[in-house]
């Protein structure tokens, strides 16, 4: 796991994962990405997966063919984390065919190499705002279910007092 300092979305630094067997593109992104990014790097599936096993993303790069596998491979292993990342696929063969694969399959978006910078910046701070309030939006809805849930704890105990009344049965 090789960690390289490399835009970031505002308020803080994006930490993305790329997964990819080419060398060429990490030197292409340091030249594309401000210096508040932080990416992780793997090689193939198995090293992402072993990564992810102990760091999470809001965002992964996966290149669209890896020397054990393909992207489907690393989108099937994204299903088992909660807050999951959004799955961006790179390729030199980026078409309309792969975008709606990957759309339809849960993945974010395509980009295509060489990679355009502005176009790389927007798509993968498009993904991290989305990923972020994914997040907010799931602990707004915990924070709901928990008041909820205590409500009707309330609601529950005072019906069962209410029915233990010697009157209850007379209202």
């Amino acid at each position: 796991m090789a960690l390289c300092s490399t835009s970031a979305p505002p308020e803080s630094g994006l930490v993305a994962l790329v997964v990819s067997p080419c060398r060429g593109d990490l030197l292409s992104l340091r030249g594309i990405l401000p210096s508040n990014w932080t990416l992780y790097v793997a090689s193939d599936a198995a090293e992402a997966k072993q990564i992810l096993r102990q760091t999470s993303f809001p965002v992964i790069l996966c290149e669209r063919e890896l020397p054990d596998g393909n992207w489907k491979d690393l989108l099937v292993a994204l299903a088992g984390i909660q807050s999951p990342p959004l799955l961006i696929v790179t390729s030199r063969l980026a078409d309309e065919y792969l975008w709606a694969e990957v759309l339809n399959l849960g993945g974010y978006d395509v980009l295509s190499k060489p990679f355009n910078s502005i176009e790389f910046i927007q798509v993968t701070s498009m993904a991290w705002r989305r990923w972020r309030e994914n997040g907010r939006r799931v602990a707004v809805n915990r924070r709901w279910r928990k008041m909820l849930d205590s409500w009707t704890d309330r609601l529950c105990y005072r019906l069962r007092e209410t029915l233990k009344s010697p009157l209850a049965g007379f209202v």
